[in-house]
Formats: C-alpha cells, sequence, structure tokens
C-alpha cells in the first residue's frame, strides 16, 4: 500500500534490483515530505520499526520540491541507501552501485573537462 501512495518516491532496497544483483522482497523504502509521511503513519497505523518492512525517508517539507515529479528517485540516492542500511549485502550492492555511479558522473564529465581545457589554450 506504502508503494501505491501518490505523494511518496519509491528508493533504496526497492529499486535495488534495477540497478544490482540485489533483490529485497517485502521491503518497501520511498521518500516523501514530513508532512505525508505523518499522514502516511496515520492512515496506516505506522510505528516506529528499525528493523520494519516499510522504510521511509521524510524529507523537510520546504524541500519538497525535490521529489515533484520524480517516478523514482535515481541510482545515487538508491547507492546511499543500500550503504546505509546495515546489512552487510545490501551495503555491497550499495557499493558497487556507487562505484558506477561514480564512474558514470566522471564519463560524463570528460567532454565538459576536454572542451574547457580546448578553451583555455
Amino acid at each position: 500500500y506504502v508503494l501505491r501512495d501518490g505523494h511518496v518516491v519509491p528508493a533504496g532496497a526497492t529499486l535495488a534490483h534495477r540497478w544490482t544483483d540485489l533483490v529485497v522482497e517485502g521491503v518497501a523504502e520511498v521518500y516523501t515530505t514530513e508532512s505525508a509521511a505523518q499522514s502516511l503513519a496515520d492512515r496506516l497505523r505506522l510505528w516506529l520499526d528499525p528493523q520494519g518492512p516499510i522504510v521511509v525517508h521524510a524529507v523537510p517539507d520546504d524541500l519538497g520540491d525535490l521529489l515533484l515529479d520524480r517516478a523514482e528517485m535515481p541510482a545515487s540516492v538508491v547507492a546511499v541507501d543500500l550503504l546505509d542500511s546495515g546489512d552487510p549485502r545490501s551495503q555491497r550492492a550499495g557499493e558497487a552501485l556507487w562505484a558506477q555511479t561514480v564512474q558514470r558522473w566522471r564519463d560524463e564529465a570528460a567532454p565538459l573537462r576536454a572542451r574547457r581545457r580546448g578553451e583555455a589554450q
């Protein structure tokens, strides 16, 4: 039910299978605003449980625009979520995904660096 809520953005363990070989079943990890998180907790009668199957990352309401129009969180956020999970398998997947993400950023930046070097000469 959490993933069907229109105010949440899937992340972490929920999306790990998209970029890694880690498949986590029965866990919903999402981002939402603080007010939406409270509403979700009230509607679904959720309680704080660090070992529970629902992980809600609450973003301050004034930063909620960062979540608008997102179908899912980007790979970099998923990597950090996995690194922060406390589960060794998830952390290994997070390390691998973070390395892939950083390499992709470097690859995308290479033409920009080359262009800047050319302009400086």
